[in-house]
């Protein structure tokens, strides 16, 4: 498991300017998903294979589309290693693909 905290989620369901839905949350990735918590409890489950459009914005941003909105993270202090992100689902991905 991969694991950041500290992490605020932005998002936006109609592709206008994105909203903040919470300033402290921690990402977590498993084999067949990408989950965001808060205080401990599940606020967002993604599916791996729902994920699409993954990149890095602006360095230090990881962002994606999925269930038709657009979800951006970044780091409570500005810094986030979203590079890393990119690589671990798109693995994952690809693991589940040789796998399915």
């Amino acid at each position: 498991m991969l694991e950041d905290c500290g992490i605020i989620l932005r998002t936006s369901q109609s592709g206008g300017s994105l909203n903040k839905l919470s300033d402290d949350g921690c990402l977590n990735l498993y084999a067949d998903r990408l989950e965001f918590r808060i205080g401990g409890e599940v606020y967002k489950s993604f599916p791996i294979n729902e994920i699409k459009g993954l990149n890095v914005q602006f360095s230090s941003q990881l962002e994606f589309i999925s269930d038709h909105a657009v979800y951006r993270f970044s780091g409570k202090n500005g810094v986030m290693n979203a590079y890393k992100w990119v690589m671990a689902i798109g693995a994952v991905k690809n693991n589940n693909i040789k796998r399915g």
